[in-house]
Formats: structure tokens, C-alpha cells, sequence
């Protein structure tokens, strides 16, 4: 489970990096308002890298964590405003329930750990 959640962060961090600099290049967007994203695509590969210790398990929780909360706040704003498209919101539905199946995977991944009676200390 925690390769399989490894794996999916780092194909993850990548399509939310190129599609958010798509984004921002056709849009011409305010930048601070895209930096979060750039923030979890950087946290997200450096979970991935570091999940292959004993110890960065945990840390791919946060970083799904991290994702799932700002796709879902993104989610919810697109869905609240008067001017939405359907492919708009497609697109964050499929990214909204990836992250949360990345999530889940790497929470089962921390709990076989724990569960092992091993200790971040």
C-alpha cells in the first residue's frame, strides 16, 4: 500500500503542476492565488521521496491530507460560484476522489506501520 500511494503522489504532484501552470499561463490568473497548489506539488514529491524510509509514511498522509483539503476547498468554490462548467467541475471531481483514494492508501500504509509496533522514536 505505501508504494502504491508513493506511486500516485508522485504521478499526482506532476499532473497538478503541468495543470496548474496550464492554468495560470490561459487564464492569466493572480499569482498567489495558484501558490498553494505549487506548495502541495512540492510537499507531495517530497513525501513521495521520503515514504521510502521507515519513518516518511507519516508524512505522505500529510501531504495527501494537504492536497485532499485544498482540492476540496477548490471544489466547493468552483460549485458555489455563477459562472461553472461542467468539464470544470468533472475535472476537480476526478482529482477531488484521486487525492482521497491517495489519502486512504497512505493512512492504511501509516496504520500497517504502527501496527507493527514500530515508533517514529
Amino acid at each position: 500500500m505505501n508504494t502504491f500511494s508513493r506511486y500516485l503522489a508522485i504521478f499526482f504532484a506532476w499532473m497538478l503542476g503541468i495543470s496548474e501552470t496550464w492554468l495560470f499561463m490561459l487564464y492569466d490568473e493572480y499569482w498567489p492565488l495558484s501558490f498553494y497548489h505549487y506548495f502541495g506539488v512540492v510537499l507531495m514529491l517530497w513525501c513521495s521521496r521520503s515514504a521510502h524510509m521507515n519513518t516518511g509514511v507519516v508524512f505522505l498522509s500529510v501531504g495527501w491530507g494537504f492536497v485532499t483539503g485544498s482540492l476540496y476547498a477548490l471544489l466547493l468554490t468552483v460549485y458555489d460560484s455563477t459562472i461553472n462548467s461542467n468539464i470544470q467541475l468533472t475535472v476537480l471531481g476526478i482529482a477531488f476522489g484521486i487525492s482521497c483514494m491517495g489519502l486512504i492508501s497512505s493512512l492504511l500504509a501509516s496504520h500497517h506501520f504502527f501496527s507493527n509496533g514500530r515508533r517514529l522514536i
